[in-house]
């Protein structure tokens, strides 16, 4: 016992402890949100707007976006282009599995070069696809695992390994649906299936995601999937169910 409350962070178990109440709170009323008594809600939630249908009410992809947003690389079609980089890859002829190869490495300095070989560091060649070096909105597919039992929230940090490359991002959660606009979900349940969308690199389908989450100064293996799109058009919309009593306002006195 002393050695586990020497060892406790109460701030880390504290977090914990809400997360766990609030996802439990989300999951029995999903997108339920006290209206508000210190404030208006007219104030609260102008950024809202209401849908008569939320599968075929019109809304605008491009609408108030940041200026950085301009920034990102978008795909005219992305999956006819991908078709055709797979295609031409396809087609030209390069090394065969149980070849050995010899590779010349040039510009690398003498001290670089020294280190590597003392650590015994292996080194790895990776080749890019046309595009790949540019960065974009990748959308993964991701479903839990049974490493990890607590919920995660949405723009929690977390650390991908997508295909060859491996970052740490706060990605973004959103129901993993047909339709053109995606419900923005608050927490990453257990045992459920959602899509994670975050600033990467572009990488083309199919490519292995791994999800990490760093506990204890260790990475636990969260969910996996797979990538999705790279799509910086995807819709992904928060909704709000307001809940309260109702009030009808007559001159000065309210009724209930």
């Amino acid at each position: 016992m002393k050695k586990y409350d020497k060892g406790m962070d109460l701030a880390a178990e504290k977090e914990d402890l809400e997360n766990l109440k609030a996802a439990k709170a989300d999951r029995q009323f999903p997108d339920e949100v006290d209206t508000p008594l210190d404030q208006l809600a007219r104030i609260r939630f102008q950024k809202y707007r209401g849908l008569e249908s939320f599968r075929t009410s019109p809304w605008d992809p491009k609408e108030n976006l940041p200026s950085d947003y301009a920034r990102i690389f978008q795909f005219e079609n992305f999956d006819r282009t991908k078709k055709r980089i797979l295609k031409e890859q396809e087609e030209k002829d390069g090394a065969l599995p149980g070849w050995y190869l010899t590779v010349h490495v040039k510009d690398v300095s003498q001290l670089l070069w020294s280190s590597f070989k003392q650590s015994k560091m292996s080194v790895v060649l990776i080749g890019l696809f046309p595009h790949e070096h540019k960065m974009s909105v990748l959308n993964t597919v991701l479903k839990r695992t049974p490493y990890y039992s607590l919920p995660i929230k949405s723009k929690e940090r977390l650390v991908f390994q997508c295909g060859f490359r491996r970052f740490a991002v706060n990605p973004v959660f959103s129901s993993h649906t047909n339709g053109q606009k995606h419900k923005f979900e608050r927490f990453f349940q257990p045992d459920s299936t959602v899509v994670a969308s975050f600033y990467a690199p572009i990488q083309f389908p199919p490519s292995p995601v791994l999800c990490y989450k760093e506990v204890d100064n260790k990475l636990v293996l969260v969910a996996t999937g797979n990538l999705l799109s790279c799509n910086p058009d995807r819709m992904v919309i928060k909704r709000v169910v307001l809940s309260g009593y109702p009030l009808k306002i007559h001159k000065k006195v309210g009724c209930y």
